[in-house]
């Protein structure tokens, strides 16, 4: 009987658990599997075996139970495996078999099913996992019921098995968790840790995703399962994904659904951040499938390929066991993967070191790793570094990834400096700098103190604070001097021996923070930066910084060197290099790199210890110099003397280092004189002179202009004796010792323009007795030196193109010009040498061709004594010089040395007789009377021995009785003068005057003798021409320097305080005195000359008395030859065969002795006035003269008799009385210098004629009239004097009609001045005789018909109101004629038109002529200008409408006329030139004031400017280039200038005009627009920002200007945008500074007015005027507080100006309206609507698109967009809730501003975001809100169509922002705000845009500026 018959027998109702245990061990052991089988298979799906009640059970409790009595039974059976053994697969096999028709009916096992069976198997390790094995057609079914039951409800709880296969052995015991805000539907149930249930869901999950994938029609419970199983792997998925990996593992078929969800589960481990997840499923994959493991770790970091990926890679290989598979696998991707993950490797437990030179010893791959080393080490460090900087002090980092380690930072650092090259060195330099800052204890690692470094670094990366606190004071006290740098120093070396932790810790932060300010070191102050660079190159010198650390020092310097010369970090390099300098020959490869800095080679001291270090040459050490072996060179003078008294030392090292700091940051803009006149001392200069020239001037022509005006600022003679000392001693040394080098020829250059920058170019002489160029020439030439001697001179030649004195047509210039050109032409000079003549001519404006070459070369005698003797220099010439030289007292450097400080300073007190008490004695230096008796004795002996004791030179016997000569002490100091004088000015005297005496005789005599064979004639002639010339020259030219030299040396002694003495006194003594020097140096002339006159005329004597006397004797050996037509022209004109007649001979016997005594009687007829100007000018008296001036003067008054002519003019200019005046004004002329007080005696002396003499022809009055002019003309002096007499005084000779009426006529005496005078005179005295007078002048000048007229009334203003108020009593007869003619003038003044014109222009122009002169004749009188204006009125002319306009026509265009005699030389003119503007503008201000009603008053004040608005249209198109804009400007200006000293004077006068009249001149200024008129452009700039117009506009109550300024400004802004794009031009660059300026002066002055009008002005604002724009939005009000938009921690919404709206002054809605938008804008607002927002948007873009500059359309309204955005913005502002200051994105303007971005072009979206970009201003309201929406745009992922559409809008906002930040300040605060934000806030992504990657390398430096300046960090290298 079968086991199911058996069953059934017992019957269905017996069929029960325990009942069933007895039926199972009858039944046959080939049968136990299918009987168990059997019952199994009924359980699952009851009454599937016809067994009906076996397995039933109502509740799952009932269920549970059951399967546990059933159970009981398998566990029994187990027990006796021996006699019945099961094979539970089979048993599940045939289950399988069993249930096939039920599979196929789709029958589904029921909860207490599955519950009663895993109840029943759960007795036995696999039962269940063999049936969870099986494929069911109940997955599902069986998964929802295993993941539904309920414990707590009595179910069977499977997760509490003991009998199942786990995926993970470690869970076995683990108490199962739920990761936390994970609410599964059963909590803490993880029944997926057993591997067959996680099998299961997979199944099942596969069963689902196929019918979704197939679209299958399913049913409604159906779906309800899929949902609830799809909603539990989901939740698996994210909970438990590591045990659905070990799940999938075990599939033996990899199918594509496993191997995806396989890489969907890893993924969503790697983003559950659970290493340990991570860990446990690669650890099943490992067992699985190793490669498959690696790849997906290596696939991890690919993906992402940041440093976080590649270590968390390798933290899950380490702990998985798959670390040296990855590293390795890593390198077969490529090399910087395998690069990447070796670095992370470091810090696991990992042989990094044998990977790495495995892999450097493949030699294909060696650059590529080094390379990839580099990259990688670089990415890692900054990465570190940001991290860093992130974390505050102390904090951990949280992500994890550790720092490198500071070893393996070392080692592979090393590593990478031992690559020989292959990798790029400047990327190297730059990565160990920022590994230096990154891990800053790698500063001092590797020194033997690695322990203790690695201690510190264990416990942080980061410095401790107490560290930090210790560093920053250390260095505190070193910059305030608390601490010297020294201290400093030792206390580094002390603490870099040191193994304590601290001591080291402090030593790598100092060094550290040394090295990480160096990128600031260009701004630090000077004083700062020179203790910078002090410690700097102590660290290098104390060998304080080694390795990495001392490279990154040195490439510090390195750079340093190459920026320029006047820059800090150039000064700090040279500076630090100089401390350094006795190591430098340590690092010769680097010292040949220093050497090709160019700014260095500028800095000749520093240039060279570098150079002689780069060849092993310490500092200090010197080749031994060769000796001088060159030839000696005459005509260089150099002895070494010391100069002064003050013996010269070098300067201790301190004021050195200091000296040499100051002169190397020196600048042209700042000398540093200040602090090198406080440190340096007369003791120095010989030290300091020679570093100027020998280590600066020789080496750096670029500074000479620098050090020459430092030589001068320190305006010592002493110091420039040095200078000039050091300088021929250098040029002597580089000349004698040539080895003709480039070097050396380039130095020796360089000195020459030194020289001739510090004496010609100064006007200073380079005296002949230091070097004589011509005679250097010469000797150059016979030493065949040329090549090194040419460039030389014309160096020195060069530098006199800038001066006064020695510019060509100079004699001296001249002569050595002369000389080069010969050798230009004669000997044979290379091109180069050549060219240097060419050039030296070309800077005067010459030619060659333009200069006769001298002879001197082709003549000279090379004999060297001959030579010497020729220029002067042989040795009775130098005794001569050094005899002058003993002449002085040397009292030269006493600072005070007459001890004259109590002299009292009045001055009748000097005139006391010597010995009067209170005269102090003498002082050292004077005491001594006996050293100067000797000196005096000294000087008359040496004088004796030349020949010269008939001078006085002790100065004995001084001239005149001034106190300078009276005085005991000043009478000393006074001859000291004098022989100094003497001493200092003969030499240069003599100098100047050889050469020009001797080329002169030698070519005057050498033409007129050329036939005259006699040779005493000869040499008597040319002997005395020569001698008489050089007294001639010295008294010219010498007379003038010996005064200003003895007047010099006087202050110099008295202390330079000459205000306590009578300088009047010291000029006439000097004046009287200066021929007793001039006497001696004229004998020291007249001796040399002698000599060297001789010299230069033997080659002639000889051919004489060497020449045939039977021939007739013709010289030809002269350069000049003798001309044929001189043989031919008769006598005396020409030259006779025969000899010189004697007449001829006889000019030159009498030369210069004015001697007529043997002349013939014809010549001797000479005019007295002509004797008096031939004779010599020392010999004549003041008397002979003035007698000489008198008696032409009544010699031309006698010849009147005999004349019927009544004017000069009717004579002709050859009358004898012509010739007298001619000859009287000559010989005044001619002595006006030299004699002024003969001028003033003469003038006396005419005006006494004038007024005194009577004579019958009016010519007479003429004569001295005309001889008054003359003499006032050449008298400044003199005209003050006779016009002060003839104006001011009362002596009653002077009221003379005729005479002060001529006086008139020729302008002597001006006609206002004599107003105030005779009106004055009349109203005091009411003398008849005054008014006689005055009527009877201006009845004359009023009646007179000349052309242009005398006088106007108005001129004589004062003087008719005097007499008109005059009252005669009639008493006496002199009153009664003084009425006559009081009445005769007024009668004829009212019957005459007042003006000499006969039509209305000329007449009414007349009338205006007279206001100007009211006005400016004299002192005002409001009297008669009232009365003027009177007059006006009076006349009809400010009344009638043609006389109006005819008037004012005719007014502005007489001042505009005005400005045309601007530029000429009259003082009266150039007065003039303004007056008539100026009064122009007072008589309207003073019209308009007349107006008592507002109305009327600016009514009229617009009719006259409107008159002048004609005139000046008209002026401009007819004038065009010729126009004259600034009459324009000066009235305007004036009138401004009238109104607001009306305003000042009287602010009732024009307070209720006030607002009227600046806004009617703003419309006129408006009208007068550049645009319009484009030749006021620059009057008009000046006149919108004068000072007292655009501040009133803008001060005007309520603002009533404001409008009026935007106007202006918008018209200059059009002007600006027209031009700019046509005309490229300075004037535009000119035009736009100024309009800059006025804005920069608006947000200094009036930011409210900005802040108003910003729209307007914006709207106007040229595209390109980015700055200009920044300044308008950068406008805050006063009252506003501004916060720094970089502070840490800022918050915009929290500032409570947040809450406030802005002014606007002009509502953008208007602007709007105006074009028919205002109305859908609004109704958008209110009910947003697509069709709206496409009306708006096609009422903004223009019908005709516009072109703008450089070809670019515009197809927008921009002043729309800007307008619609503004408007946006206030709509939102004012709709926002009062709390809430958060941005709403649902809001209807932000919904129609994204709408009109998504919508529009790309041209339109860039106009919008400018336009929003304009709102970005002062902390307000709109601001905030405009922050809002522009972070909205950039952010948002939603509002936009696409990434691409994104990406667009970020790439336009990026470029808006970026425009407005590159330009220079100032910079809107909100703009910088947005910018900081995007870029600081890493939710942006700013750095990671494509556009910012794949940017320009331009653009790519301008975003790395920008991270460091807003973020404070480089952006992160690329992958």
């Amino acid at each position: 009987m079968s086991f199911k018959e058996l069953l059934l027998e017992i019957g269905p109702e017996n069929l029960l658990p325990e009942k069933l245990l007895p039926s199972l061990f009858q039944i046959k052991p080939t049968e136990v599997d299918q009987s168990i089988a059997l019952i199994l298979s009924e359980v699952i799906v009851p009454g599937s075996q016809g067994l009906a009640g076996l397995a039933f059970a109502n509740t799952v409790p009932e269920a549970n139970a059951k399967g546990a009595q059933l159970q009981a039974c398998f566990r029994s059976l187990e027990s006796n495996s021996a006699k019945l053994p099961v094979n539970w697969y089979e048993v599940f096999s045939h289950v399988h078999q069993n249930l096939f028709e039920s599979a196929q009916r789709g029958i589904q096992p029921t909860v207490t099913s599955v519950t009663q069976l895993l109840s029943a198997l759960d007795f036995k390790e696999g039962l269940i996992d063999i049936f969870l094995s099986y494929e069911w057609w109940f997955s599902k079914t069986l998964f929802s019921f295993l993941q539904a039951a309920d414990p707590q409800q009595g179910a069977y709880d499977i997760a509490v098995s003991k009998n199942l296969s786990l995926c993970f052995e470690d869970d076995r015991d683990a108490s199962v968790s739920q990761p936390p805000g994970v609410t599964p539907p059963h909590p803490n149930r993880n029944i997926l840790r057993f591997v067959n249930i996680a099998k299961l869901e997979l199944r099942v999950w596969g069963i689902v995703h196929n019918q979704q994938q197939q679209n299958q029609q399913l049913g409604e419970q159906e779906r309800k399962l899929n949902a609830f199983l799809g909603q539990v792997f989901e939740h698996d998925f994210r909970t438990y994904p590591e045990y659905l990996v070990a799940a999938a593992t075990t599939f033996a078929e990899r199918t594509p659904f496993i191997s995806d969800l396989v890489d969907k589960l890893i993924g969503q481990l790697w983003e559950n951040d659970s290493n340990t997840g991570l860990s446990r499923a690669f650890s099943k994959l490992r067992e699985v499938s190793p490669q498959l493991a690696v790849s997906k770790l290596i696939g991890f970091y690919t993906t992402r390929k940041s440093v976080e990926s590649a270590n968390r890679a390798l933290v899950v290989a380490s702990t998985s066991g798959l670390l040296p598979s990855v590293v390795n696998e890593a390198w077969n991707v490529d090399t910087k993967t395998g690069m990447k993950f070796l670095i992370e490797s470091s810090l696991f437990d990992f042989d990094y070191k044998t990977l790495f030179d495995s892999k450097v010893r493949e030699p294909q791959q060696k650059a590529a790793v080094y390379n990839a080393l580099l990259e990688c080490l670089e990415e890692r460090a900054q990465r570190d570094y940001e991290r860093g900087q992130s974390l505050a002090p102390g904090q951990q980092t949280t992500d994890g990834v550790q720092f490198l380690k500071i070893p393996f930072v070392y080692s592979f650092l090393e590593k990478l400096k031992a690559s020989n090259g292959l990798i790029d060195a400047e990327q190297l330099k730059n990565l160990q700098l920022l590994l230096l800052t990154t891990y800053p204890r790698l500063i001092n690692f590797g020194n033997g103190h690695d322990a203790t470094i690695l201690a510190n670094a264990a416990v942080s990366n980061f410095f401790p604070a107490d560290v930090e606190q210790e560093m920053k004071a250390y260095y505190s006290k070193m910059y305030n001097k608390e601490v010297e740098i020294k201290d400093i120093v030792d206390m580094l070396v002390r603490m870099k021996a040191s193994d304590e932790p601290h001591q080291q810790d402090v030593f790598a932060c100092m060094i550290h923070s040394l090295l990480d300010e160096y990128r600031f070191f260009s701004e630090y102050p000077l004083s700062a930066l020179a203790s910078t660079s002090l410690l700097f190159g102590a660290l290098l010198e104390k060998d304080l910084i080694q390795g990495t650390t001392l490279t990154v020092a040195l490439n510090f310097i390195w750079e340093s060197c190459n920026q320029p010369q006047d820059s800090h970090l150039f000064k700090f390099a040279v500076q630090s290099l100089y401390n350094f300098k006795s190591r430098l020959h340590e690092y010769p490869i680097y010292c040949k790199h220093l050497l090709e800095c160019r700014s260095l080679s500028a800095h000749a001291k520093m240039y060279q210890i570098v150079r002689d270090a780069s060849n092993g040459i310490p500092c200090g050490q010197t080749v031994t110099s060769t000796p001088e072996v060159g030839p000696r060179y005459q005509s260089i003078t150099v002895t070494e003397k010391t100069i002064g008294f003050v013996k010269q030392e070098e300067p201790p090292e301190a004021v050195s280092d200091k000296l040499l700091f100051f002169v190397n940051n020196m600048t042209g803009d700042n000398l540093r004189s200040n602090e090198i006149k406080e440190l340096i001392s007369e003791k120095y200069y010989a030290w300091f002179s020679n570093y100027i020239v020998v280590d600066r001037a020789k080496a750096e022509p670029n500074n000479h202009d620098m050090y020459a005006t430092l030589v001068n600022e320190l305006d010592d003679p002493i110091f420039f004796e040095y200078i000039l000392n050091v300088s021929l001693r250098e040029v002597e040394r580089l000349i004698r010792n040539s080895k003709e080098a480039r070097n050396e020829r380039n130095q020796l250059k360089n000195l020459a323009a030194w020289l001739g920058k510090i004496t010609l170019a100064d006007d200073k002489p380079l005296r002949r007795d230091q070097i004589a160029l011509k005679f250097l020439l010469v000797e150059a030439y016979d030493f065949k030196s040329l090549p090194l001697i040419i460039p030389f001179v014309c160096k020195i030649l060069d530098q006199a193109q800038y001066s006064k004195v020695f510019r060509p047509p100079n004699p001296w210039v001249l002569g050595i010009i002369k000389v080069l050109v010969e050798l230009y032409h004669t000997a044979d000079l290379t091109l180069n040498l050549k060219f240097e003549i060419e050039v030296l001519l070309n800077a005067f404006k010459l030619k060659v061709s333009d200069i006769e070459p001298s002879t001197l070369i082709g003549s000279h005698n090379p004999n060297p004594a001959s030579l010497a003797a020729m220029f002067g220099i042989h040795p009775e010439t130098v005794t001569l010089a050094n005899d002058i030289n003993r002449l002085s007292l040397e009292a030269a450097g006493v600072s005070h040395p007459l001890g004259l400080e109590a002299l009292p300073p009045v001055a009748g007190q000097f005139a006391a007789p010597p010995g009067q008490e209170g005269i102090p004695p003498l002082q050292p230096g004077f005491q001594d009377q006996q050293l100067v008796q000797q000196q005096q004795q000294q000087q008359q002996q040496q004088l004796h021995q030349s020949g010269e004791s008939a001078l006085d030179t002790s100065f004995s016997n001084l001239v005149g009785n001034s106190i300078f000569t009276q005085h005991a002490n000043l009478r000393r100091a006074f001859q000291a003068s004098l022989s100094r004088a003497v001493r200092e000015c003969a030499v240069p005297i003599l100098s100047r005057v050889s050469e020009a005496v001797l080329t002169t005789t030698e070519f005057l005599v050498n033409k007129d003798f050329a036939t005259e064979r006699d040779v005493t004639k000869f040499r008597k002639s040319y002997q005395n021409m020569a001698r008489q010339l050089s007294h001639s020259m010295v008294l010219c030219s010498g007379r003038k320097l010996l005064a200003e030299t003895i007047e010099a040396t006087m202050l110099q002694l008295l202390g330079n305080n000459p205000k306590e003495f009578p300088i009047d006194e010291l000029n006439a003594a000097v004046q009287a005195n200066v021929g007793l020097c001039v006497e001696i140096v004229d004998k020291i002339a007249a001796d040399n000359i002698n000599e060297l006159i001789d010299e230069r005329m033997q080659k002639y004597v000889t051919i004489r008395e060497q020449s045939n006397a039977a021939e007739p004797f013709v010289d030809t050996s002269s350069s000049a030859g003798t001309p044929q037509y001189a043989l031919r022209l008769p006598e005396p004109l020409g030259l006779n065969p025969e000899g010189l007649s004697a007449n001829q001979l006889h000019i030159y016997e009498s030369f210069g002795t004015n001697s007529s005594a043997q002349l013939p009687q014809q010549q001797q007829e000479v005019s007295i006035g002509q004797q008096v100007t031939l004779q010599q000018e020392d010999s004549i008296p003041v008397e002979q003269l003035f007698s000489a001036i008198t008696q032409n003067c009544e010699k031309a008054i006698s010849l009147l008799n005999d004349v019927s002519e009544t004017k000069l003019a009717d004579l002709s200019p050859s009358h004898p009385i012509m010739a007298s005046l001619t000859q009287a004004l000559a010989i005044a002329q001619a002595n006006a210098v030299k004699y002024p007080e003969l001028l003033l005696k003469a003038a006396q002396y005419a005006v006494n004629c004038l007024f005194t003499q009577v004579h019958e022809n009016p010519m007479s009055n003429e004569i001295y009239v005309v001889v008054l002019d003359k003499l006032c003309e050449y008298s400044p002096s003199t005209a003050k004097d006779v016009t002060w007499w003839l104006v001011h005084s009362s002596d009653q000779r002077k009221f003379n009609m005729p005479v002060i009426f001529s006086l008139l006529k020729v302008q002597l005496v001006q006609p206002t001045k004599l107003d105030s005078s005779i009106g004055r005179l009349i109203t005091e005295s009411n003398n008849p005789v005054v008014v006689k007078f005055a009527s009877t002048l201006l009845l004359n000048v009023y009646s007179s018909q000349e052309l242009r007229p005398i006088a106007l009334r108005s001129e004589f203003g004062f003087t008719l109101e005097a007499l008109s108020k005059y009252v005669a009593d009639e008493s006496s007869d002199d009153q009664k004629q003084a009425k006559l003619a009081r009445d005769n003038l007024f009668e004829l003044l009212n019957r005459t038109i007042p003006s000499p014109f006969n039509h209305l222009y000329g007449q009414l122009g007349y009338i205006f002529s007279e206001w100007v002169k009211l006005l400016t004749h004299g002192e005002r009188s409001t009297e008669l200008e009232e009365q003027f204006l009177k007059g006006l009125l009076e006349a009809e002319i400010l009344t009638n409408p043609k006389y109006f306009q005819v008037f004012f026509k005719s007014a502005m265009e007489i001042s505009v006329t005005a400005f045309a005699t601007e530029h000429e030389v009259r003082s009266r003119t150039q007065r003039e030139t303004y007056l008539a503007v100026d009064t122009l503008a007072m008589l309207i201000v003073r019209i308009v004031s007349q107006f008592e009603r507002k109305e009327e008053a600016i009514d009229y004040l617009k009719k006259i400017i409107s008159v002048i608005l004609l005139v000046l249209a008209n002026d401009h198109e007819t004038a065009k280039v010729a126009w004259n804009e600034r009459a324009y400007f000066r009235f305007f200006s004036s009138l401004l200038s009238s109104w607001s000293d009306l305003s000042t004077l009287s602010g009732n006068a024009t307070s209720q005009l006030n607002e009227d009249f600046y806004i009617y001149i703003g419309d006129v200024f408006n009208s007068l627009q550049p645009i319009i008129y484009p030749g006021f452009t620059f009057a008009w700039v000046s006149l919108i920002a004068h000072r007292m117009f655009l501040p009133k506009l803008l001060e005007l109550p309520e603002a009533a200007g404001y409008q009026t300024v935007v106007k202006l400004l918008t018209a200059n802004l059009k002007f600006q945008s027209v031009y700019s794009k046509e005309v490229k031009h300075d004037v535009i660059n000119v035009i736009f500074k100024a309009v800059n300026r006025i804005f920069a002066g608006l947000i200094h002055d009036y930011p409210e007015f900005l802040v108003g009008c910003h729209y307007q002005l914006v709207t106007a604002m040229p595209r390109g005027y980015t700055q200009l724009r920044n300044i308008i939005l950068s406008a805050t009000p006063a009252n506003v507080a501004v916060p720094d938009p970089f502070t840490q921690g800022l918050k915009v919404e929290r500032l409570p100006e947040i809450n406030d709206s802005p002014v606007v002054a002009y509502k953008p809605v208007e602007d709007l309206a105006k074009v028919g938008l205002k109305k859908p804008v609004d109704n958008f607002l209110r009910i947003p609507a697509p069709a709206l927002m496409r009306s708006i948007y096609g009422g903004i873009k223009l019908n005709h698109p516009k072109e703008v500059e450089d070809s670019e359309v515009i197809h927008y309204n921009v002043k729309l967009v800007n307008a619609l955005v503004l408007h946006v913005g206030i709509s939102a502002v004012a709709d926002r809730l009062p709390n809430n200051r958060g941005f709403n994105t649902k809001s209807s303007q932000v919904a129609l501003l994204v709408d009109l971005m998504n919508y529009g072009s790309s041209e339109f979206k860039f106009h919008l975001i400018n336009a929003i970009a304009n709102q970005l201003r002062y902390p307000n309201s709109h601001t905030h809100w405009f922050i809002g929406i522009i972070l909205h745009f950039f952010s948002s992922n939603s509002i936009w169509g696409s990434p691409a559409a994104k990406a667009t809008i970020q790439e336009l906002i990026t470029r808006v922002l970026l425009e407005r930040r590159i330009v220079s300040k100032p910079h809107p605060w909100g703009l910088t705000i947005v910018f900081t934000e995007l870029v600081k806030n890493g939710d942006y992504g700013f750095f990671d845009l494509p556009f910012v990657k794949d940017a320009s390398p331009e653009l790519k430096s301008i975003f790395d500026a920008l991270m460091v300046n807003v973020k404070g960090s480089s952006p992160p290298a690329e992958n």
